[in-house]
């Protein structure tokens, strides 16, 4: 594994900075994936040549011709996909790129002073057999983290990562300490603070709204995060006023071509009703947009709106979450990527839901990136009380240390010693 393999990345490695790794994913992965398609594809190639003799290319050989060119061709897509996945490791660097044939690329680039951790999973007898399993580079941010399954030799992969972030680790440690007791303490520079959650997650991760209708979700305001209802279910909404007016219009359709209706009447009828329609159409847009929920760098608040009626808004801060999880209730939300974002509390009635938010997983990282943070602002703040008495230590020894005795004070003279009688 220790050898290089070849790859087609452009790294642009920089002027001290050594490739000392790559790692791709296990062949045993492959031949898993292949297995079933190279099973069917044999199937049919068999029982093709099989008929070809006797019947030729009938209907039931092209089905076979056919349905084994597409298997084959799925084949050597299953392969492309698995060879072009690869893992670099560089002195400075870690870069994984997830590449589909003919597909999109998605490339992910870490700096070792990034990795906050390297985590390594093998989930079966069969991965623990062969030496392959998943490696997780995590980051501050849980949506730069990089997720490479199937990798062959995983604890190479951890070790040789690691190798170079440990000494990184105790390095800024130990440097974020000295900076902050300097500008505490002593006055001098300043604290490194924690950044805000709006910069370490991408910019890209944000959401698009539609023509105005649809707003982004997430959608970005100031330092907090937004998110609405998955778009499917303002289709489910709007669905009944949509049928009624699909209704309204073959409905009168086909009683003027029966010449039941006529007139300018029958049409100021059918006006009103389209009319009357689209303002129920409106009506469940305003009412599904109206639903937001948000998080902050400090609270977290869910509101419930109705157009023209109820409002509903419930907050808490962060310090009262115990725990973010995700739940997909079936298959449907697996397909449409939807599903509930869970913030327990510590009260049996008090906890948060967003219910049927769009990508599922991209929510539970932002939601947990802004947890971290405030729990990290919280722990720097703990910190910050001790070196409060640290530094009024300092303030005093520096006050006592300016106090000089006088120079023309004679020494004390001790009293002669008297004789008891």
């Amino acid at each position: 594994m220790a050898d290089l393999l070849k790859t087609d990345l452009t790294l642009n490695l920089q002027p001290d900075e050594r490739v000392q790794m790559t790692a791709r994913r296990h062949w045993v992965v492959l031949v898993m994936n292949e297995a079933p398609l190279v099973a069917v594809w044999l199937i049919c190639s068999l029982v093709f040549l099989w008929r070809l003799s006797t019947d030729g290319f009938d209907a039931f050989n092209v089905t076979l011709f056919v349905l084994g060119s597409a298997i084959f061709l799925g084949m050597l897509y299953v392969y492309f996909d698995w060879r072009n996945d690869i893992l670099v490791i560089t002195s400075l660097r870690v870069i994984f790129q997830d590449a589909t044939f003919l597909g999109q690329v998605q490339r992910n680039e870490l700096y070792n002073t990034e990795i906050q951790d390297v985590a390594m999973t093998t989930e079966s007898v069969i991965a623990r057999q062969f030496n392959y399993g998943q490696i997780n580079v995590q980051t501050v941010s849980r949506l730069r983290n990089i997720e490479f399954r199937g990798v062959a030799h995983p604890k190479l992969v951890r070790e040789s990562i690691l190798r170079n972030v440990d000494p990184l680790k105790k390095h800024h440690a130990a440097d974020r300490v000295h900076r902050i007791v300097r500008s505490r303490v002593l006055g001098m520079g300043t604290p490194p603070n924690p950044p805000p959650p709006v910069e370490f997650i991408p910019e890209g991760k944000f959401g698009r709204g539609f023509l105005g209708i649809i707003p982004p979700s997430p959608m970005r305001r100031g330092d907090s995060v937004i998110w609405h209802k998955h778009w499917i279910f303002l289709l489910v909404e709007i669905a009944d006023p949509l049928l009624l007016l699909l209704i309204i219009v073959t409905a009168w359709s086909l009683l003027r071509s029966q010449g039941l209706i006529s007139g300018m009447g029958a049409s100021l009828v059918l006006v009103l009703a389209i009319i009357g329609v689209g303002a129920w159409i409106v009506y469940e847009v305003v009412d599904w947009r109206d639903d937001e929920y948000i998080i902050t760098p400090h609270n977290i608040i869910d509101i419930e709106r109705t157009p023209l009626g109820r409002e509903s808004k419930r907050e808490t801060s962060w310090d009262r979450i115990e725990k973010v999880s995700l739940s997909q209730p079936n298959l449907l939300a697996r397909i449409l990527r939807y599903g509930n974002i869970e913030l327990a509390t510590a009260g049996p009635h008090e906890s948060f839901t967003f219910r049927r938010v769009g990508s599922p997983n991209r929510v539970l990282a932002i939601v947990s990136d802004y947890r971290d943070h405030f729990e990290r602002v919280s722990r720097d703040r703990e910190f910050d009380s001790t070196l409060m008495l640290l530094q009024h230590y300092h303030e005093l020894l520096q006050e006592y240390k300016s106090i000089e005795p006088p120079h023309d004070t004679p020494p004390q003279q001790t009293p002669p010693t008297q004789r008891l009688p």
